[in-house]
């Protein structure tokens, strides 16, 4: 595990030397690949025990990087931006957050990839609701639940229901201000995420270490006057911590 905490931390630190080379290149997968690095970090930050303001940090100094993919032409497809949406409210970085929470579909939908629909209402419902927008929140939600009908489900329903059903059930919580709900949701989110990828570190599967999506959800509740309980390994609450 030492080894990979090094590698990760040896590839983000080589960034800053080579931005303005990769830049003139106009090589967008190289910023790509430093934002999917700064997630890879933050999981094995956590993994490793490191302080949580290096989490946090991590989080916030790769992410911003994903505007310059985009102005390069890049696409993010939903399916990997949702995790990006998660970690970026998680940090909680002002700056970075007026933007991605502002960021039009165009821009995370892959014409070279197929999603259901319930990809991209996802992805609305957590941008409503870092907005702080609880009217858009609660219509997003309600897109969000519809796109869960099997029959919208259109790659692999199972597979999908097992996917979005857990942040739709927290943020349909959210969205009511039902704490005892939110609760609920939040063991069975935790549970689902476990089913998934059984123990991931063992797969190096880092994926499998932080759900950030549900993070970006817990900021939002948070934000909303809940209160997030500790019954969620993939998402522990001290994440939530302003760094210091």
């Amino acid at each position: 595990m030492t080894r990979e905490l090094e590698s990760i931390r040896g590839e983000l630190q080589e960034f800053p030397s080579e931005r303005a080379t990769q830049l003139q290149a106009k090589n967008a997968n190289y910023f790509w690949a430093y934002v999917r690095n700064g997630l890879e970090a933050a999981r094995i930050f956590y993994l490793m025990d490191l302080p949580l303001k290096d989490v946090h940090a991590v989080i916030r100094t790769t992410l911003p990087e994903l505007a310059t993919y985009l102005d390069m032409g890049g696409v993010v497809d939903a399916g990997v931006f949702r995790d990006v949406l998660g970690a970026a409210l998680l940090a909680a970085d002002a700056k970075l957050l007026k933007w991605i929470l502002e960021l039009p579909p165009d821009q995370y939908t892959d014409p070279g990839m197929q999603y259901s629909e319930a990809a991209y209402r996802l992805v609305e419902a957590l941008q409503a609701g870092g907005r702080g927008d609880a009217k858009g929140l609660a219509s997003s939600v309600k897109k969000l639940r519809a796109s869960l009908n099997p029959r919208k489900l259109i790659v692999d329903p199972r597979a999908e229901k097992s996917i979005f059903e857990p942040p739709a059930q927290l943020l349909e919580a959210v969205a009511a201000g039902d704490q005892a709900a939110f609760d609920k949701a939040w063991s069975s989110a935790g549970a689902a995420y476990k089913k998934r990828y059984g123990r991931p570190s063992d797969r190096g599967d880092w994926d499998g270490i932080l759900d950030f999506v549900a993070l970006g959800i817990a900021r939002i509740a948070e934000n909303s006057a809940l209160k997030v309980p500790a019954s969620n390994p993939y998402a522990p609450p001290e994440l939530l911590q302003a760094p210091k």
